[in-house]
């Protein structure tokens, strides 16, 4: 995560429920600064107390969108994407809160969308139904989540960089290790807004199954 200011309001996360189960989240707050930081945290919190109760992604939404929205006086929303890998076959349930859609990467170099319909943002509406999915990642391939402010940073001409730049850059990188696949992504992102302050905070976080 590169904040846009010196407090965020991405958030990132990952954590064992067991020995053969790893979650794993991505989510981007509205607004800035502490505010937004403050809700990132609570929004934390509340994910692994409610994950570690074995939780389906969808009750886990269901749950945090209920107790956001109870506790949100500021009328803030959070996206957020909930995946929950079967470490022993590959397989991934997840649900998605109005988040970009996240990419899995083959080690081909093929890429595809988890576009599966999601539920609505956190935060705002008591009451909403959520659905968990599930797909699976062969030995090799690499589940990207990431925020807007990788697709929505701007050049100096004012030009998003947009999807297909963020893609092509992963279809350009079908093996590299996790941890260099977003810091490299960011420092692509940053070389392409050069002399243009950031707008917003950037986040990627990256997962390779081995198998």
């Amino acid at each position: 995560m590169s904040p846009a200011r010196e407090i965020g309001g991405d958030l990132f996360d990952f954590f064992l429920l067991d020995d053969h189960h790893l979650a794993f989240c991505v989510g981007d707050v509205s607004g800035k600064g502490v505010p937004a930081a403050l809700f990132m945290a609570v929004t934390r919190t509340l994910l692994r107390a409610t994950a570690q109760h074995h939780a389906s992604p969808a009750q886990c939404m269901a749950y945090l969108n209920n107790s956001l929205t109870q506790q949100n006086a500021s009328g803030m929303f959070v996206t957020f994407f909930y995946g929950v890998l079967d470490t022993r076959n590959g397989e991934i349930e997840y649900a998605n809160a109005g988040h970009n859609l996240p990419y899995v990467l083959s080690k081909d170099g093929d890429l595809r969308a988890i576009d599966e319909k999601g539920g609505p943002m956190l935060g705002l509406f008591e009451d909403m139904d959520y659905a968990s999915e599930k797909t699976r990642l062969a030995a090799g391939d690499c589940i990207v989540v990431y925020t807007d402010g990788i697709t929505e940073a701007r050049d100096r001409s004012g030009q998003f960089f947009g999807d297909k730049r963020l893609e092509n850059y992963l279809r350009a990188h079908p093996w590299m290790p996790a941890e260099q696949l977003v810091s490299s992504l960011q420092k692509h992102v940053h070389e392409f807004c050069i002399g243009v302050p950031q707008s917003d905070d950037i986040t990627a976080l990256a997962l390779r199954y081995l198998g």
